[in-house]
């Protein structure tokens, strides 16, 4: 499933769902956090929703112009579709 980052009673906060494979090692690039956006999955650090990245995605914008319309890297914004893409699949 992911990774998850407990509170100091050691209920999980934070849900960082696996973008690339399951591997212990995967990057902590979009998150599940019920204080942000309503518990969707963001680019990590932000407010920034993997579905609505998704869905200018599929839309015809392309990565480039993602990154740059929410001044963020490339890499986050990939793996940002990326495991959106995979979530609906």
């Amino acid at each position: 499933m992911g990774k998850y980052e407990p509170d100091n009673t050691g209920l999980a906060i934070k849900l960082y769902p696996f973008t690339r494979s399951h591997e212990e090692d995967s990057p902590r690039v979009v998150v599940i956090d019920s204080r942000i956006a309503f518990g969707r999955l963001v680019i990590a650090g932000t407010g920034i929703t993997t579905s609505v990245l998704a869905e200018r995605y599929k839309a015809g914008d392309s990565i480039d112009d993602l990154a740059y319309n929410y001044d963020s890297d490339r890499f986050k914004i990939e793996e940002a579709i990326r495991c959106e893409l995979l979530a609906v699949a």
